[in-house]
């Protein structure tokens, strides 16, 4: 930042570019790395944090990526510590970016005793042939255990995200995602078009 601004920023987005794999159809920053860059990303995300929180006074914050629930423990009470420390705990919605495949019980009970209240989860699909074809890491399997901790982790606005379009998927398949994900209690559905960007894997 140039300088400080005249207005507290009222929300707050934190990329967190890591992922197990990358996914066939993003078009986001991502790497596919873990270890000491991501020891080295949330050392400087804290640095930043300190620099400009007399900036900010979010309403909403929200932890995007790439898989914000790669963070393992550690990286994780690193950053809720500092959000505490410079007051940024604020926010009526705080929400982090769940991958099924990268959920515990562990982890959800530290992020929801650390203040968050939101969970965004990218299930994408609920058939195991068109997860595959996203490239994603996870199973159906994982999306019902993963809902499953996360409600018992006090979690009681969690999102899942869908995709329709994907090659192969027929309307039929599409409707049953929909009625799966209904019957699965989610408070929020967010469904987004495949659209295959360039330079995507």
């Amino acid at each position: 930042m140039t300088g400080r601004s005249t207005q507290p920023v009222a929300s707050l987005y934190v990329h967190v570019p890591f992922c197990a794999r990358k996914c066939e159809y993003c078009a986001f920053y991502s790497e596919t790395t873990s270890g000491e860059l991501v020891n080295r990303y949330v050392a400087a995300l804290i640095r930043e944090m300190q620099l400009v929180a007399n900036d900010l006074n979010p309403r909403t914050v929200f932890f995007g990526g790439g898989t914000p629930s790669l963070l393992n423990l550690r990286q994780w009470e690193q950053i809720l510590k500092a959000m505490e420390r410079l007051n940024l705990l604020g926010a009526a919605e705080w929400t982090v970016e769940c991958n099924p495949a990268t959920v515990s019980l562990d982890k959800a009970r530290l992020l929801r005793a650390g203040g968050v209240n939101r969970i965004s989860m990218g299930v994408q699909s609920l058939n195991e042939e068109l997860l595959d074809r996203l490239g994603r890491v996870h199973s159906r399997e994982m999306v019902f255990k993963s809902f499953a901790i996360l409600r018992q982790a006090g979690f009681d606005n969690v999102n899942i995200d869908l995709m329709f379009a994907i090659p192969g998927q027929s309307m039929e398949i599409w409707r049953e995602t929909l009625t799966e994900a209904l019957a699965l209690g989610s408070d929020h559905l967010s469904c987004y078009e495949v659209i295959y960007e360039e330079d995507t894997p």
